[in-house]
């Protein structure tokens, strides 16, 4: 290592048997340090030159050249070279004393850091740090600051020995630097930190402050670097480093644990980041930051409750940041609790009306709610402020749900156009199409939105649907078992595969793809509950018809769906199946009152031809299915 103050060289070990020797304790380890004198050269023998009028100007030359030469090697050997680029460059200069008593302890104390330090970080692996010694004297903070600048430099360790003890100093160089929100910009190890005895041997005193706490300041650096280049793993290894074996008066680790929890988060490790956060708020429970990226985690786990909890405790420290809004808006979402939802979007807006994000999320629970009139408006005035594709896209869905096929392909097309890549824009595009009976098209963009992403199961889901449409079942089937196989949990796939296998007419495997539906989500399987019902009311083929088990699968339909006129027109078959005849013609009556204005001249005369059946004491039965 580089050392200012090498005039007087001369090798002398120094250890614990040794007057004023020095064994300075670090971090687990003991570092003796050499301290070594130079003596001056032997004057040469004078030259006896043949003229003695040249004595003495020769004597003059030689000596000339000598202190030259000595002043030269002090001035290349003293040197302080600035450090590297990308260096963590610490300088420690060397402590003030006023006798030469105190000089040679302060020496010995700067030598006794500067190897210990070293020492640490190549223990770390951290190769990228450095200690220097400088003989300079530093007597204040900004002196500190201005050399370690000259020198780029970020830590300069300073101070003065006196009779009371030692007054260390530590400054970071660069105050607006990550690690000055971990330790002061301008920190005085005070005597507690130290054990402190008047003009004591160097051996008798311990650096915990001086040596540990730039260490981990250093390893928060180099965790810092890892992170930046998302290299989680090893930030993780850093920051754990970079914490203190306890709190103290010096690191402030509150952004340790914040950083390493990020980190975690980054890698899906929730609890461990959650574990994290709570550390940070042990340490600081009004800082609600924390309380935000807690409750983010909590969402990502899926506790919602807690995650609202965290939200609520932020608003309550500072109720005037619209962000916290619009993140509890989210997991109220996630909840289901739209109008909670609606609420704090729009609380958000009130703070700031130009919030494009809170009108597209408030647009977004309307979208849910079913209230897609409010929710064009939200994303229209979403667009106006900052149009993007994915809000095009959103408007889109809303069109379709509404009917208004055209205006939804329209903003698929702007979607598209902005973002060719756009495979979500691609597959609702072929739903708009399928809802216009055009499935040829509706199969060209599940084809685009599948080369686009290969897993994207709702392209198959559709594109299969599209083939449903068009009586190829087999080519239906090939599509709905690819989608089941990227998400095996797929209960529309299994749904619509059953509907495919109950048109092929194999009836065994169409009960067993609706009942898996059901099994996967028995709270969303409205269709299989439906499906499974009319097969077991309706079919050709006596062995699979159970009218009792209709009557309970559509019943669970109905506690899903109340609205459905489809779904009564089942029950009444169901009815029929199980010869309760009355309580099938008016069910059936009241699924014919149910009929939507659009649907009369459709379904119509199909559900009268039942209710006669039924009227005349005769079950419905469907005609035996031999698809493709």
């Amino acid at each position: 290592m580089n050392n200012e103050n090498q005039t007087e060289q001369a090798s002398v070990s120094v250890g614990r048997d040794v007057k004023d020797g020095v064994a300075v304790a670090g971090h687990d380890n003991i570092t003796n340090v050499t301290m070594n004198i130079t003596q001056s050269p032997e004057k040469p023998d004078a030259p006896k030159p043949d003229d003695s009028r040249f004595l003495f100007p020769n004597y003059i030359i030689i000596l000339a050249v000598i202190g030259l030469s000595v002043w030269w090697g002090f001035s290349i050997q003293n040197k302080l070279k600035p450090f590297e680029e990308k260096i963590y460059g610490i300088i420690v200069t060397q402590f003030k004393g006023n006798t030469d008593a105190q000089k040679n302890k302060g020496k010995e104390i700067q030598s006794a850091i500067q190897s210990t330090l070293n020492a640490r970080f190549k223990e770390l692996g951290i190769s990228d740090a450095d200690a220097k010694n400088s003989s300079i004297l530093i007597e204040s903070h900004e002196a500190a600051r201005e050399y370690g600048k000259k020198y780029k430099a970020e830590l300069v360790i300073w101070g003065d020995v006196t009779l009371q003890g030692v007054i260390p100093n530590i400054t970071i160089v660069n105050e607006k630097a990550e690690v000055s929100k971990l330790m002061k910009p301008e920190t005085a190890i005070l005597k507690d930190s130290l054990t402190h005895i008047a003009l004591a041997k160097v051996n008798d005193i311990r650096f915990p402050a001086l040596t540990d706490e730039p260490t981990k300041l250093v390893s928060f650096v180099t965790a810092l670097k890892y992170y930046e280049q998302e290299n989680y793993e090893k930030a993780i290894e850093y920051f754990t480093l970079s914490l203190p074996e306890k709190f103290t008066k010096y690191i402030y680790s509150i952004d340790i644990f914040l950083f390493r929890g990020v980190a975690q988060y980054r890698l899906k490790a929730y609890d461990k980041a959650i574990l994290d956060y709570n550390k940070a708020i042990q340490i600081n429970p009004k800082d609600n930051s924390v309380y935000i990226i807690r409750g983010i985690a909590y969402i990502q786990k899926g506790e919602y409750d807690k995650a609202i909890e965290d939200f609520t405790q932020s608003i309550q420290i500072n109720s005037k940041n619209y962000l916290i809004y619009k993140i509890r808006g989210i997991a109220y979402i996630q909840k289901g609790e739209y109008d909670k939802a609606i609420a704090d979007y729009t609380k958000a807006i009130q703070i700031n009306q130009k919030d494009d994000l809170a009108y597209y999320k408030r647009g977004q629970a309307y979208l849910n709610k079913g209230e897609y009139d409010k929710a064009i408006i939200d994303y229209n005035k979403a667009i106006e402020i900052s149009p993007s594709f994915e809000r095009y896209c959103s408007r889109g869905t809303v069109y379709y749900k509404k009917g208004e096929y055209e205006k939804a392909i329209a903003d698929f097309n702007k979607t598209i156009e902005i973002n060719p890549k756009h495979d979500e824009a691609y597959n609702n595009r072929g739903i708009a199409y399928h809802y216009k009976g055009e499935y040829e098209k509706e199969i060209e963009d599940c084809n685009k939105a599948i080369q686009i992403n290969p897993k994207f199961d709702s392209a198959y889901n559709n594109r299969g649907n599209a083939y449903f449409k068009k009586g190829d079942y087999n080519k239906a089937i090939d599509d709905y078992t690819q989608a089941i196989q990227i998400v095996p949990k797929d209960e529309y796939a299994y749904s619509n595969r059953g509907h495919a296998y109950y048109e092929k007419g194999e009836y065994e495997k169409a009960i067993a793809d609706y009942t898996q539906s059901i099994q996967i989500n028995p709270k969303d399987a409205t269709k299989a509950y439906n499906e499974i019902a009319w097969l077991m009311a309706t079919c050709s083929d006596e062995k699979y018809r159970n009218g009792k088990k209709a009557i309970e699968f559509v019943k669970k339909a109905i506690e899903l769906k109340p609205k459905d006129a489809s779904i009564f027109d089942t029950l009444a078959a169901a009815y029929a199946e199980a010869e309760k005849f009355e309580d099938a013609v008016k069910t059936q009556e009241k699924a014919i009152e149910m009929l939507k204005e659009k649907d009369k001249d459709k379904y119509l005369s199909e559900l009268t031809e039942r209710l006669n059946f039924y009227k005349a004491n005769k079950p419905w039965r469907e005609k035996p299915k031999s698809g493709k």
